[in-house]
């Protein structure tokens, strides 16, 4: 029987330029019991190519949750108790990718996206 190897579709570690595509709730089952968390999916510029890569938060939003720093990344500003955000897809945001404990990639982290410098109020540099 013929075997056809095939190349690695990780994403290599580093940072990489993003945007938020969709956000979905999702039941997860471990050996500690079930518990709804976000899945956020966002499709990452890696080397000109845009790929998919997915990462999940629990549906905490206290102040050093991950989905509250993740969100504060997306909407780049803090974010007060009591709140309630729109949906952030379509923002931008810096996405910090590395290998897991079973080597796939997954999101380490999430960073504002730059924001240009204006030369002029309004215009952009």
């Amino acid at each position: 029987m013929p075997f056809t190897i095939t190349d690695s579709k990780e994403i290599p570690a580093g940072t990489y330029s993003g945007m938020l595509e969709a956000v979905n709730s999702r039941q997860i089952t471990s050996e500690y019991g079930s518990k709804e968390m976000w899945e956020f999916h966002f499709q990452l510029n890696v080397n000109g190519e845009l790929r998919p890569i997915s990462g999940l938060t629990t549906q905490a939003t206290t102040p050093a949750s991950k989905a509250r720093k993740w969100l504060t990344a997306l909407l780049r500003r803090d974010l007060k108790a009591g709140e309630t955000i729109d949906d952030p897809v379509g923002a931008n945001a810096l996405i910090v990718v590395g290998p897991n404990k079973k080597g796939y990639s997954t999101i380490l982290d999430v960073l504002p996206a730059p924001q240009h410098e204006e030369v002029l109020p309004g215009v952009p540099r």
